[in-house]
């Protein structure tokens, strides 16, 4: 089979402060074309190459534990120690095409509908403010053990924050001893972008299989540091709090006590949102759209 490679060139371009950024292409080796929507991210940052192949990304000083990932459909992902990846500024880093071995398939029909899961209600009675590293996130039980299968992930943003607002998906599933989020059930990391601005956005999952496991799964929604380049005036200016997004939320009560969050208001654990003293009992807006099969 044939492989394609892909080449990486970047440098450092600022380091101010606590922080500097580095900037790169991402280009196709064989055809010497540039590759859009390439991801590049760490733990506190992403960017998504444009369509000429460049990426930004903002790397912590004196960060030497973290790590930054490259990913990109069809390829084997990688990654660098920070330091590492620091280190090689102006080699080269290859990434090759994926291999498939598709074995013989047993397509089976089976009869399944259409079900929605978690807060669906439309109406917004306002927002939650996300930070760094904030995390929002809807419990979705599985209480009688059927099977779903995850198609698409909805949730609903505010236009506070980022003009270009980016988010990872998670879906976790919980612990059996007790409902706490656990492990991501994704196999690869899902970062979506643009200028969401008070409306729901919706991220296809279909193609990942993912079925909800019998003691339930969390959807979890994670807002992402803007790259410099997505910055704006009214942002920088006008939102001295640098809040990344907002999650919107409403008042069904049936999802109040499901709704979780993690390093918001001091919380640097996950926990219920209702465990936070004097707070409004709101649920966070989000729910999925699944296959339920009989």
């Amino acid at each position: 089979m044939r492989k394609i490679l892909i080449i990486i060139s970047f440098f450092i371009i600022t380091n101010c402060k606590s922080q500097q950024f580095v900037q790169g292409m991402l280009y196709n080796k064989t055809t010497k074309q540039p590759i859009c929507y390439g991801t590049i991210f760490t733990y506190s940052s992403a960017s998504i190459t444009n369509s000429s192949g460049i990426f930004q990304i903002e790397i912590k000083e004196n960060n030497n534990t973290d790590s930054i990932y490259i990913k990109c459909i069809g390829y084997c992902d990688t990654s660098y120690l920070m330091n590492d990846f620091l280190d090689k500024k102006g080699d080269t880093i290859f990434l090759t095409s994926k291999s498939y071995n598709i074995s013989d398939i047993t397509i089976t029909a089976k009869k399944f509908r259409r079900t929605k899961l978690g807060n669906t209600k439309k109406k917004t009675n306002g927002c939650f403010h996300l930070k760094k590293a904030s995390q929002m996130a809807m419990y979705i039980p599985n209480p009688s053990k059927e099977t779903y299968v995850i198609q698409t992930i909805h949730f609903y943003v505010s236009d506070i924050g980022a003009n270009k607002k980016q988010f990872r998906i998670k879906v976790l599933n919980s612990k059996k001893d007790s409902v706490y989020p656990n492990k991501n059930l994704l196999n690869e990391d899902i970062i979506i972008f643009g200028t969401f601005k008070n409306e729901w956005v919706i991220v296809d999952l279909s193609a990942h299989n993912i079925i909800i496991p019998d003691f339930g799964c969390f959807i979890c929604v994670m807002p992402l540091q803007p790259s410099e380049e997505v910055l704006t005036i009214d942002y920088e200016l006008n939102n001295k709090s640098k809040y990344f997004s907002s999650i919107g939320f409403n008042y069904n009560q049936k999802y109040v006590e499901k709704t979780w969050l993690s390093n918001v208001w001091g919380i640097n654990k996950w926990a219920i949102y209702l465990d936070k003293k004097d707070v409004l009992e709101a649920a966070a807006m989000i729910y999925i759209e699944t296959k339920k099969y009989d």
